[in-house]
């Protein structure tokens, strides 16, 4: 169902990593906590009001209070996740969490589920826990899970709110501090412990399906074929004998050009989003 924000999805969505915590890790936030530490919402206009999850980076620094969803992350989940390595002498168990997931993601449907994308080394570690026997942990890079899940139509009631996260990485305040709910495919965000940013999907697949048409998809996964394009979009300046010489094995250029997305950041990084995307648009997924 439609939610107002990406944290109410997150929250509906994580709710098998929170039935890890247990009780006494939640208590109610002092006096002096006027918010969230991480999105800075108030306490009354978070997922659970008034209840908070307390967190210290070390002896040194101050505790900090963080609502229900953004805490989430620092849960450790054993039966949800897994075991991520076995610490000292005795070999204790240390359960992996959401925010230490370097190199992988996770694509939330607007139906709930969370799919985790990991490589290969968590993917054999978390075998078994609760979110790989729902079918839901996958040995794949993220955007090719965010592919896989649009090819199978999971994404199709988009408008209602997903979340992409295409790296939890080690920094989950900035990935939780500026989630971002993605409601279409033209305004796709990437959140990750880098931050958030925006590209234009639809754009990246009709360019596929051009380039497919016209017998181009396997130039179109190669650098040198986007040279011109590439340098532009970095602002270096292109001569005209370069931009002729490009277009003169490309028919309709022109036509190439308006399909292209307009995000120049988007654009120097063609070939590699054409590597990703073109096996759907060959394979008639998309």
């Amino acid at each position: 169902m439609p939610v107002d924000n990406a944290y109410q999805r997150f929250h509906q969505a994580t709710a098998i990593i929170r039935q890890d915590a247990p009780a006494d890790r939640w208590g109610t936030p002092p006096p002096s906590s006027h918010g969230c530490s991480i999105c800075g919402r108030p306490w009354d206009d978070v997922e659970d009001p008034g209840v908070a999850g307390a967190y210290q980076y070390s002896s040194s620094f101050s505790r900090e209070y963080e609502c229900t969803s953004c805490h989430t992350v620092r849960i450790p989940a054993r039966e949800s996740l897994g075991i991520e390595m076995y610490r000292g002498k005795a070999q204790a168990p240390s359960p992996g969490r959401l925010g230490m997931l370097p190199s992988c993601g996770a694509v939330i449907t607007p139906d709930n589920q969370l799919h985790m994308a990991v490589n290969k080394g968590f993917f054999t570690k978390y075998q078994g826990g609760a979110i790989d026997r729902a079918g839901q942990l996958h040995q794949e890079r993220p955007f090719t899970l965010l592919m896989q899940l649009i090819a199978e139509q999971s994404l199709s009631s988009v408008s209602e709110g997903a979340i992409f996260i295409s790296e939890w990485g080690r920094k989950p305040d900035r990935l939780l501090g500026n989630l971002q709910l993605t409601r279409s495919l033209s305004e796709l965000w990437c959140c990750s412990d880098a931050g958030a940013e925006c590209i234009d999907l639809t754009a990246l697949i009709e360019t596929a399906k051009w380039l497919h048409g016209r017998e181009l998809g396997t130039k179109a996964t190669r650098p040198a074929f986007w040279a011109p394009i590439r340098q532009a979009a970095q602002g270096r300046a292109i001569s005209q004998e370069a931009m002729k010489k490009w277009a003169k094995d490309i028919p309709q250029p022109q036509e190439l050009l308006d399909t292209l997305p307009i995000d120049p950041h988007t654009r120097t990084r063609l070939p590699r989003f054409m590597a990703d995307i073109m096996p759907w648009v060959e394979g008639g997924y998309l």
